[in-house]
């Protein structure tokens, strides 16, 4: 397995996405990912993989610390149905925010339902909260 594998797994990327996601072709991100091709990944990927990492993990740990300091016992977390909705929360694909959602699972203390965005009075009050700017925890 290579870094390149490893970090596209962790950013919850398919082949398509990490190719989309770094603008390169789908042919390299295959190449990346094996492990006997002795092209790899420059810096520069590796890079910007790591960074999506970082904001994924950020942005769960943010949102453990809000929940656990509201002393929250159950929330629901709406996932984007479809990549255009991820992108509108900043992520390039549902994948990621399937990722970011699995981090914040693991980091809070609060029993964490996952429900299609939008489909819960909940989660369609917090899609109004978060397009007014305001805080949704």
């Amino acid at each position: 397995m290579t870094a390149f594998s490893c970090l596209t797994a962790a950013c919850g990327l398919s082949n398509r996405e990490a190719a989309e996601f770094l603008k390169v072709s789908l042919k390299s991100v295959e190449a990346w990912k094996s492990p006997d091709n002795k092209r790899n990944a420059g810096d520069g990927v590796i890079n910007e993989l790591k960074d999506l990492w970082k904001s994924l993990f950020n942005s769960a740990l943010e949102a453990a610390q809000k929940i656990d300091q509201a002393e929250q016992k159950h929330i629901e977390v709406g996932l984007a149905s479809d990549d255009y909705e991820a992108q509108q929360l900043g992520l390039p694909c549902v994948g990621a925010h399937k990722a970011m959602i699995g981090i914040l699972i693991a980091l809070t203390h609060a029993d964490v339902e996952v429900v299609p965005r939008g489909s819960t009075v909940a989660s369609a009050a917090a899609i109004e909260a978060y397009e007014r700017g305001e805080d949704t925890l």
